[in-house]
């Protein structure tokens, strides 16, 4: 009798979760057209800059555009530092300076995956593993690694062969972005006086990166260095970074 009985719940269970699957399959996200500072379409991006010059904040704001338009972001926290709440909050200013319904705001918060890592291992095995599960099912167009220097003291003394392992992590989320063609983004922290300049601190020589350098001048205000020394300045307003030199230019 307890054997029929498991089985029933076992045959409800499997229908539930068909049900379930069948419902999220059939989720509609909402698209609006969306401007960035970044090109967005399938590159890869390691930003550069000092403690809390903006780095974090510049990835997210790529987050943000890639969610109003209707697609999936996978965040990596590295730094346990990520105010979920924080980007919640933007999300909002941004649909409500665009007079966009509730709906904009729900898709976009149903689209946002976050992972946290507390160790560099943890970080390559969902990079290697979880990461394709989730990139091969859902319709993902950004992936953040926020920060790939998170370990990096404790990789460099306790790992032997470090290098190599920075690069494998590297190559791993390379392999994906061009399998799938989504845009990576990984933010690096200045651990060293020289890397005020551009360099390939933690890059691996195999994978093609677009290097910025991101600057923080005053209060909300921002500069971005490109590697063709191109110089971007910008500011938030109503949730997102707009573009302020242009501006300038313009009006002048």
């Amino acid at each position: 009798m307890e054997g029929e009985q498991n089985k029933q719940d076992n045959s409800k269970d499997i229908i539930l979760g068909r049900k379930i699957l069948i419902a999220l399959s059939q989720r509609k996200s909402t698209s609006v057209p969306f401007p960035n500072l970044l090109d967005l379409h399938r590159k890869a991006y390691a930003i550069h800059g000092e403690p809390n010059s903006g780095k974090s904040l510049l990835a997210q704001d790529s987050c943000i555009s890639v969610l109003m338009r209707g697609r999936d972001v996978v965040y990596v926290d590295s730094d346990y530092r990520f105010n979920v709440l924080g980007l919640l909050d933007r999300i909002k200013d941004v649909c409500k300076s665009r007079n966009l319904p509730s709906t904009h705001f729900k898709s976009a918060c149903r689209n946002m995956i976050v992972q946290k890592c507390g160790t560099s291992t943890e970080l390559q095995s969902f990079l290697s593993f979880k990461l394709r599960e989730l990139v091969r099912t859902s319709d993902v167009g950004l992936v953040v690694v926020d920060s790939l220097t998170s370990f990096f003291w404790h990789d460099r003394y306790a790992r032997s062969g470090w290098k190599a392992f920075y690069d494998s992590l590297w190559s791993d989320l390379e392999a994906l972005r061009l399998e799938y063609g989504f845009t990576s983004m990984v933010t690096i922290q200045n651990l060293y006086s020289e890397q005020k300049t551009p360099h390939n601190f933690l890059h691996c020589p195999k994978v093609p990166v677009e290097s910025i350098r991101i600057r923080k001048h005053l209060e909300n205000k921002f500069q971005l260095v490109l590697e063709s020394n191109e110089k971007i300045e910008c500011e938030m307003h109503d949730g997102t970074l707009v573009r302020t030199d242009r501006l300038t230019s313009t009006s002048s």
